[in-house]
């Protein structure tokens, strides 16, 4: 975790939506947005049909200030993002392990990316990947697996969060026969989220 987002005393309750959310704002004379029963794509609950100011007052022409539709769940809603630095500025260095296995049932072949005689611990404090020095060590640091998938800007990730995919690829060659030796597996890393305000899935485990 490279941070948190705190919201003191929430619970399940029915509560104004957060402004930034869109189709949230509302009007008095215009509330059709806030459809009982339905959810906004980047909504934070269920809505209830009503148009209500940031105290939960049901809005009409002498409200003063921002209506938005009343959602049900956890309340109050989570808002934008409290801190503008990651928790743990040094993530970056942080250790991955990162296990496959692969079985090919017809050739009656399968192949795994970590030596069985090497534990855990051997492998974290034992080496870090590098595709030319160390291909055969499954152990990636942070850093270098967003220097793989572009993403030049940790400060944003760490504090907004993301999505990597992850994928492996081997390239045996099996009519060699089954104890063929695999080269070294390839590792590749995606982004998947782009960076937005409006996306739709916020990557963020907050429940």
């Amino acid at each position: 975790m490279t941070n948190s987002v705190i919201t003191p005393e929430q619970k399940l309750d029915e509560c104004p939506e957060d402004i930034n959310v869109i189709g949230a704002y509302c009007t008095p004379t215009n509330s059709t947005t806030c459809a009982k029963g339905t959810r906004l794509s980047t909504g934070n609950g269920i809505m209830t049909g009503r148009c209500v100011n940031s105290n939960g007052e049901l809005c009409n022409n002498q409200t003063n200030g921002i209506c938005t539709c009343e959602v049900s769940g956890w309340c109050p809603v989570v808002h934008k993002f409290a801190s503008t630095t990651p928790l743990f500025p040094g993530a970056k260095d942080f250790k991955i392990l990162v296990k496959a296995y692969v079985q090919f049932p017809k050739l009656g072949a399968d192949r795994q990316n970590v030596n069985d005689n090497r534990t855990d611990n051997d492998l974290l404090n034992g080496c870090i990947y590098d595709s030319q020095l160390s291909p055969l060590c499954p152990v990636f640091t942070i850093g270098y697996i967003l220097q793989q998938a572009n993403i030049t800007n940790f400060t944003k990730i760490a504090v907004e969060g993301g999505l990597i995919r992850m994928s492996i690829q081997w390239h045996c060659d099996f009519d060699k026969g089954h104890g063929h030796e695999c080269p070294p597996p390839n590792y590749q890393f995606e982004q998947l989220n782009a960076f937005s305000v409006n996306r739709l899935l916020p990557f963020w485990d907050l429940r």
